[in-house]
């Protein structure tokens, strides 16, 4: 470095003592310490101060608290069902045929909750027993047809079906002739004589009633998506349900109540059946 460089370097550093000196000055004329000195965006107010220490932790905390807040106004507003139904076999549904279900039944049901809408929910659990999986690929074979499972979605559904059985509130049962008997062995639905104070025509045992050989079925035919050899059965309370409170008593008496109407549904007055329908 030249002589002239240093010097010049000189004369800015000197210059530089003397202001911070003359600084220090002034801040202890006011009674200030240089070290209480602030950083500029600490000299505002408290929310100012409080948004520069904690902006991200805010930001996180509120956008948690918007998504509980909405859930929750959701969940409260969500209105009970009146009825739960729950199919279990080898048929696929789409959600318009489940409605169209669902409004069929409302014709013959009360608004049971008293919410001022007639509410059900459809829960279909569509999967294969070994037996069936085994008539299906014989069928896809007979008819020149490849036959593919996923079967590990398959053994899914078949735990959740065990589960619904055990603990679920689905109690009008609709089941193919596989999924009904592997229910009916333990003894877990009502018995017809209990519902009607008679069997039916059409029982295929002391419990479960063939849908197809109703009347209800016969006359609405967005009910006829299920299978002829379909099984109504009505679910007792199991004892996870009772755990549930008194209120499942009455819970239960509702999906009797509309069992029963399903089971003794008569034809409008006035209504003849096709020739086909009424044989």
């Amino acid at each position: 470095m030249c002589p002239e460089e240093r010097n010049t370097h000189g004369e800015e550093q000197a210059e530089n003592e003397i202001y911070q000196s003359n600084a220090a000055k002034r801040l202890k004329a006011l009674g200030t310490d240089t070290e209480e000195v602030q950083p500029e965006a600490e000299k505002g107010s408290w929310f100012s101060n409080f948004w520069y220490h904690h902006k991200w932790k805010t930001i996180i905390t509120a956008a948690f608290a918007f998504i509980f807040i909405t859930l929750a106004a959701q969940f409260i507003g969500k209105s009970n069902p009146d009825i739960k139904i729950l199919y279990a076999g080898p048929l696929y549904f789409t959600p318009n045929q489940s409605q169209a279900v669902s409004i069929s039944l409302s014709d013959l049901m009360e608004d049971y909750n008293g919410d001022g809408e007639k509410k059900i929910v459809f829960n279909d659990l569509v999967y294969m027993t070994a037996e069936q999986m085994l008539d299906a690929q014989e069928a896809a074979l007979a008819a020149g047809e490849e036959f593919a499972v996923d079967r590990q979605s398959n053994a899914q559904t078949a735990e959740q079906f065990t589960y619904e059985i055990m603990a679920g509130d689905s109690l009008i049962c609709l089941f193919a002739p596989d999924q009904y008997a592997s229910v009916a062995s333990a003894e877990a639905f009502v018995p017809l004589e209990e519902i009607f104070g008679y069997v039916p025509e059409g029982a295929v045992d002391t419990c479960g009633l063939r849908l197809s050989e109703t009347k209800f079925y016969k006359y609405y035919s967005s009910v006829q998506i299920f299978g002829e050899d379909t099984v109504i059965a009505l679910k007792k309370l199991t004892t996870i349900n009772r755990m549930k409170g008194d209120k499942m008593e009455e819970y239960h008496a509702r999906h009797l109540d509309l069992f029963r109407k399903i089971g003794a549904f008569e034809y409008p007055e006035g209504y003849t059946p096709p020739a086909e329908t009424a044989e």
